[in-house]
């Protein structure tokens, strides 16, 4: 009894994902009747049986770790196993973090430069698309942003910005980035806005009311 292969005999799937369909070629010998009992093992050393994968081909679920597969072949009473098929798993996806986290900018005006760090796991290949949010939850691309960097145009009102981080086909995303936006400054009005006094005499105390926006603390010069 020759018990084969299993075929592919090696490849490298995204991390939680089902490799595929896994078949057993050159089988012979025996009697040529056979049977076949599929079992995996993490190490090669250890094998378990697997419930119900009795046919000459077996589809695995979706795995996380590293996995070795085969099928034992019988034929009249005798039993040997096939060549072992192994299944790597490429690292999960980690899509980074944005710096700042967070910040708090004049209303229409930049933010500045987000960049993003921390991006690990699939291939080691990684594209990215930044998005932009109002919410956190309805989330638009950004057209043409897609390096690790982002310099944001001027703001008038909170957003927020996370990038899809794609590996081999994943994609993953980063924590989001949260940009507030003062109130626009309104610089109120000097009251009394309009009167008449006799000449060289002073036209008694001016007062602003009104002020509101930005981050609430004002200074003043007046002209």
């Amino acid at each position: 009894l020759v018990p084969g292969s299993v075929t592919p005999g090696s490849l490298t799937i995204n991390y939680n994902t089902s490799p595929g369909a896994l078949s057993i070629t050159g089988v012979s010998g025996g009697n040529g009747v056979y049977s076949y009992q599929w079992q995996s093992s993490v190490n090669t050393s250890s094998w378990s049986n697997i419930s119900g994968a009795t046919a000459s081909s077996y589809t695995p679920p979706a795995i996380t770790v590293k996995t070795y597969y085969r099928a034992n072949v019988t034929s009249n009473g005798s039993t040997y196993p096939a060549n072992y098929a192994t299944v790597n798993v490429y690292p999960q996806i980690i899509g980074g973090d944005i710096s700042p986290a967070s910040a708090t900018i004049n209303y229409n005006t930049a933010p500045g430069t987000l960049t993003l760090s921390g991006v690990s796991g699939g291939n080691g290949a990684y594209s990215y698309q930044w998005q932009s949010s109002p919410d956190g939850s309805n989330w638009t691309n950004i057209i043409g942003a897609t390096t690790g960097t982002y310099a944001p145009p001027a703001l008038t009102s909170p957003t927020r910005y996370s990038v899809g981080v794609t590996s081999n086909g994943v994609v993953a995303f980063s924590n989001s980035s949260t940009i507030g936006v003062y109130p626009q400054v309104a610089g109120g009005s000097v009251s009394p806005g309009l009167l008449n006094i006799n000449y060289n005499t002073s036209p008694g105390v001016l007062s602003l009311s009104g002020v509101s926006g930005g981050n609430g603390a004002y200074t003043y010069q007046w002209q």
